[in-house]
């Protein structure tokens, strides 16, 4: 008599059922991409176009009361790229 796969495969390792079903399990939950940013953004997605670059031309805009802040993103950015990125109060009309 012919034994079916389903069969063969529970009969293959006795033990290895919970492995196998665990395994698979596996498989079927999506991938999810990680993303280092905090906060986390409620939505990505990819855009066509030039990447924005972070160069001399750059500014940090910020309110009075946002200028610690202003001040630690522009130490942070300065320890990434070795730019110090100029803090202004409001936009220069000049824009790329």
């Amino acid at each position: 008599m012919e034994t079916g796969f389903f069969h063969r495969f529970v009969n293959m390792g006795k033990g290895l059922l919970p492995f196998y079903l665990f395994t698979l399990l596996l498989l079927c939950v999506p991938a999810r991409a990680q993303y280092d940013v905090v906060p986390l953004p409620q939505n990505i997605s990819l855009q066509q176009g030039e990447p924005f670059v972070i160069d001399n031309t750059v500014q940090i805009i910020a309110p009075d009361d946002l200028q610690r802040e202003a001040a630690f993103l522009q130490s942070y950015l300065k320890d990434l790229t070795s730019l110090t990125l100029p803090i202004a109060k409001k936009r220069d009309n000049k824009v790329r």
